[in-house]
């Protein structure tokens, strides 16, 4: 009964109030992903697998962001953006920015379907920009563009700009790809550094 009810725990489907008392809770998203993201690295997910779902649900987050956002869901995207900015000025690796930048963006949709979906998929496929970035001069400010042409476009409430502008910086992570030569069956997995 224990155990039934630390892995429970675990799934962040009970939680805890003070020492005995359980409550039924929804699990998050930090909770949930890591378990698909696993699930698609142990089932040799490609470069081209998930690029062809992200070219799919990111215009889809950005374009639902910039009809749904909040005032508030504003101010993270707009440090994010100085701190990005930052980092690519001093030289600095900025992945995980990039990363809580889409992260961001998916929770201004405010649709819990679209984040619990394109969490694992981001968590697998922008780290792998790790393989363009230090080969392409270009990649950094086409990024750093677009990051900020989307976020524009969701601060104006601007679906159909946003969503063009998300697709524009999915189809050049193909093109950075394709650049680089990197085979599509490659296969991402953030334990294996190549």
């Amino acid at each position: 009964m224990r155990e039934g009810i630390r892995q429970l725990e675990a799934d962040g489907l009970v939680r805890r109030s003070g020492r005995r008392r359980l409550f039924v809770s929804i699990p998050d998203t930090s909770q949930i992903a890591p378990r698909a993201t696993d699930a698609m690295v142990l089932s040799r997910i490609t470069f081209l697998e998930l690029w062809e779902v992200c070219r799919e649900v990111e215009p889809l987050s950005a374009r639902l962001a910039a009809i749904h956002r909040t005032e508030d869901q504003l101010v993270p995207l707009r440090a994010n953006l100085i701190e990005f900015r930052d980092a690519m000025e001093t030289g600095r690796a900025d992945y995980e920015i990039d990363l809580a930048f889409h992260a961001l963006i998916a929770e201004a949709s405010n649709n819990v379907a679209l984040l619990l979906t394109r969490f694992p998929i981001g968590q697998l496929l922008f780290p792998a920009s790790r393989h363009l970035k230090p080969v392409l001069e270009q990649a950094r400010p086409r990024e750093m563009a677009a990051h900020e042409k989307i976020f524009d476009a969701v601060e104006r409430q601007d679906p159909d700009e946003a969503e063009l502008w998300m697709a524009r910086h999915v189809a050049d992570l193909k093109r950075g790809w394709d650049l680089v030569g990197l085979p599509y069956d490659f296969e991402i997995n953030p334990f294996v550094s190549t």
